[in-house]
């Protein structure tokens, strides 16, 4: 087709019919026509794919778009459509050729959102689940669109502290606690859904869930891995941890310790290869908190340690879904549990099968040139050939990044707490009192920065009050009066350990 009856077909509605690729927005079903597209997705975290998209509108304000929902219709080896609804916080006009204009849109998961607030705030005696599920709650894109799918409870946690994006916040508690989340679209492509497990057999399988392993060039069928590669990464094999309570200094188990060893069967790894770490003042109460919490990080390590690699036409595949490998002249021969794989990673390349000439403009910032060098490095592969019924060919590729599902999946360790610094405070008691304390001569304190609290006795945990002079049998001790200023600092620098 020529640029004009491109344009027609566009205002006709007609561009996108049978497509690989269509794309729905509030400007109406086909009112933008998808050219190509570049997406990544990653368990325990959100996705995105950046759009390629024509219009015959040349004057679309682009604020009109930002923020609003959108949907990315993907056909599948059977013709029908698989949905990835998002929002769409990026837009762009990238150029203008014939009567038709290129914008580039990006379209993301509603947890994206999270990115662009940030707070502090203070939670006393609440479960993780608890606190996640109020932070997500602030964002309306978030409430109904996201559920947890735990093995065990989650322990309470006596004092919470944020002080940084809720994208960080979130993710920094998941991934202490071995959580992570992947994601379930609605058929009708209007939600997602955030799923918050432990579990990799919680995330869905793929459908169909036994995928095909292909020679490059043995054959032209589709929805199926043509690359399979695997890698295998040196890992510490030893996990050693301490802690110490305050409020039991003289008994034998404090301070109390753990030490987790590596898997067997990854080979003749180094004996001293042991990472030990203080993980802080009173980190876990219990030997069984302590454990848990020092397992998921070696957990995090295993399942770094072998990885695999693919590369193909699979329609379906997403992060965080199962399925089973067949036809692999090495994999054949494993145990039917060793076959069945876990998605961690995915990336999409895909050019549709528009009418539309490859040889037109490249205008800066759009994926023209990254679609050319992917595709003449599958130069061949006819698998990701995708033709239409008018004779346009398309290109669809991903790229997985897989590890086998019956090893536990645990999130990078990659959002730390915030690095803290002295703070003021006022100190809070009930009405009517003058000092307020417990039986370790602790205080409660109002931060000055707190917005939520009333200014009352549960205004914050109990703080640690530092003494000039104190000990065993000498020594006294000075506790500040409910009103006075005082200084908080951090033990070890640590948000969720105040000390006055």
């Amino acid at each position: 087709m020529n640029m004009p009856d491109i344009a027609a077909a566009i205002r006709g509605g007609l561009i996108q019919q049978d497509r690989l690729l269509k794309l729905a927005t509030p400007l109406g079903e086909n009112a933008l026509a998808v050219q190509r597209a570049v997406g990544r997705s990653r368990i325990g975290r959100d996705y995105s794919f950046t759009l390629d998209v024509m219009s015959t509108d040349g004057g679309l304000e682009l604020k009109k778009l930002i923020a609003q929902p959108a949907t990315l219709w993907i056909q599948q080896a059977d013709k029908s459509y698989r949905p990835v609804s998002g929002y769409i916080y990026t837009v762009r006009r990238l150029g203008a050729n014939g009567g038709i204009t290129t914008y580039q849109i990006e379209l993301r998961a509603w947890m994206h959102v999270l990115r662009f607030r940030r707070d502090q705030k203070i939670w006393i005696d609440k479960h993780v689940d608890e606190i996640i599920s109020e932070v997500l709650d602030m964002h309306p894109e978030a409430r109904g669109r996201y559920r947890f799918a735990l093995s065990q409870p989650l322990p309470s946690r006596s004092y919470t502290r944020q002080s940084e994006t809720d994208w960080d916040f979130v993710h920094r508690l998941m991934e202490s606690e071995g959580l992570f989340a992947c994601w379930e679209q609605a058929g009708d492509g209007k939600s997602h859904t955030l799923v918050i497990t432990d579990n990799l057999q919680t995330c869905a399988p793929l459908s169909p869930e036994t995928v095909r392993f292909y020679r490059a060039g043995a054959s032209s069928e589709t929805d199926a891995f043509t690359q399979w590669s695997g890698t295998r990464t040196l890992q510490s094999v030893t996990l050693s941890t301490r802690t110490f309570d305050y409020k039991n200094p003289s008994v034998s188990t404090n301070p109390k310790g753990t030490n987790v060893p590596t898997m067997a069967g990854q080979g003749a790894l180094p004996d001293q290869l042991e990472v030990y770490e203080y993980t802080g003042a009173y980190t876990y109460l219990d030997q069984s908190r302590g454990d848990h919490l020092t397992k998921v990080r070696m957990e995090e390590w295993e399942s770094q340690a072998k990885r695999f690699h693919a590369a193909g036409g699979v329609r379906g595949i997403d992060a965080g879904r199962r399925f089973t490998l067949s036809d692999h002249p090495e994999h054949d021969r494993d145990p039917a549990d060793q076959r069945e794989f876990a998605t961690i990673e995915v990336a999409w390349w895909i050019e549709n099968n528009l009418p539309v000439s490859s040889d037109g403009p490249h205008f800066p910032h759009g994926l023209g040139p990254e679609l050319e060098r992917i595709r003449a490095r599958y130069q061949g592969a006819s698998a990701l050939q995708v033709p239409h019924g008018d004779g346009s060919v398309g290109f669809y590729l991903v790229e997985v990044e897989a590890q086998r599902a019956s090893v536990p999946y645990r999130s990078p360790f990659e959002h730390r707490k915030p690095e803290m610094h002295l703070e003021t405070a006022i100190v809070v008691g009930p009405r009517g009192e003058e000092v307020y304390t417990d039986e370790l001569n602790r205080i409660r304190v109002q931060f000055v920065w707190d917005r939520v609290n009333p200014g009352d006795e549960n205004a914050s945990c109990w703080v640690r009050v530092v003494q000039s002079d104190s000990g065993g049998g000498y020594g006294g001790v000075h506790m500040p009066r409910i009103g006075e200023e005082v200084l908080i600092d951090y033990v070890g620098g640590d948000c969720d350990r105040p000390l006055a």
